[in-house]
């Protein structure tokens, strides 16, 4: 009866069968990543958007509505609320009380959120143009981690804003701050996967094949197929390393070869300069 064992076995790819922009970190994936930030700048300058003129429709709907004339309350009760509200917002408030606009500040995260991701992918498509230069991957990584915060920023206040949506006066719908929460998560959780790759990237070394320029801005790889480390060192000369001793030494006589070079002398050019 025989037994069929199957091993696998997990081992490092040789860089040198890559691509020169695929040793130290994968340009191709680092491309991919930028787009996604593309569209991910793109997403978040629509919330903002829609957010800022939601906010403006709301403001023109509510200043219509106290100077329209068919309103049930007279002209003096419109300027008497108006006065209190002006007295209100001009009063000084105690140490426990405070006022935020939610939906201003949904609006301002989804503005940093862009400017996060715009950054991101600058410097993404960057270090995939120009991956031979060793900063451009830094730079990613640190953008990555500016939008990674700011991303983190904007999903605190979506979901703030999330949670102010029950009151009727919010400008801000359900769907609007669950659309800008959707969108902060996974810009959190892509920043962060970016921020992965860029760091292993920054934190990995050129292989042994790859030179890099003095100035750093061109790169040199060898075609020279290395051997093992473990190798001994070669004799430098099979001729003197014979064996003159030993059983073998009667069976392999050394003899005068006039193929092989003699010993180095200067005799000859002691009988030329004599």
């Amino acid at each position: 009866m025989e037994r069929i064992f199957k091993i696998k076995t997990k081992t490092t790819p040789d860089p040198r069968v890559q691509y020169p922009s695929e040793r130290r970190y994968s340009a191709s994936i680092v491309l991919g990543l930028s787009v996604v930030f593309v569209q991910l700048f793109l997403y978040s300058v629509l919330m903002g958007t829609l957010i800022v003129h939601r906010l403006a429709l709301h403001e023109t709907e509510s200043l219509a509505n106290e100077t329209s004339p068919n309103a049930t309350r007279t002209d003096d009760g419109a300027a008497n609320r108006l006065h209190e509200k002006i007295a209100r917002d001009l009063r000084p408030g105690s140490a426990g009380e405070y006022y935020v606009n939610v939906p201003a500040l949904v609006c301002a995260g989804c503005f940093v959120m862009a400017l996060g991701a715009a950054f991101s992918s600058a410097t993404g498509l960057l270090a995939w143009k120009r991956w031979y230069i060793d900063h451009n991957i830094t730079l990613f990584f640190l953008s990555t981690t500016f939008s990674a915060l700011t991303s983190a920023i904007s999903l605190l206040v979506s979901t703030l804003g999330a949670l102010d949506v029950e009151r009727a006066a919010s400008p801000v719908t359900l769907s609007v701050a669950t659309n800008v929460v959707v969108l902060s998560a996974v810009g959190v959780a892509w920043s962060g996967l970016s921020t992965n790759v860029a760091y292993k990237g920054m934190r990995n070394g050129y292989p042994d094949d790859v030179v890099l320029s003095k100035g750093g801005r061109t790169v040199e790889v060898s075609t020279v197929r290395k051997g093992g480390k473990g190798c001994g060192p070669l004799p430098p000369d099979i001729v003197s390393h014979f064996p003159a001793s030993g059983k073998l030494a009667k069976y392999l006589p050394r003899q005068e070869d006039g193929n092989l070079p003699k010993a180095e002398s200067n005799r000859e050019y002691r009988g030329e300069s004599e």
